[in-house]
């Protein structure tokens, strides 16, 4: 109970571009999984700063100069999650 695992995870491509000006061979996720202390449950959260970022939940910065400028959610957490 209460423990932490942190796991970094990801994937490589088969077959990497040339030309594309950049590293495209993979990319890098962090998975961070935490036990409750007083139930059964996890919460896992996924931390992901780069490719698939368009699917992540998105809000208005609400900061100066531009409040409106959308803002990416990097970490999507999931609570609740049961041991079985």
């Amino acid at each position: 109970p209460g423990a932490i695992v942190i796991l970094p995870c990801g994937w490589l491509r088969g077959r990497v571009t040339t030309g594309s000006g950049g590293d495209d061979g993979g990319h890098c996720v962090l998975l961070v999984l935490v036990r409750a202390k007083d139930t059964d449950e996890f919460t896992l959260a996924v931390a992901n700063a780069g490719e698939g970022l368009e699917y992540h939940p998105v809000r208005p910065s609400g900061l100066p100069p531009s409040p409106e400028l959308p803002v990416r959610q990097a970490t999507l957490i999931l609570e609740g999650v049961p041991v079985e």
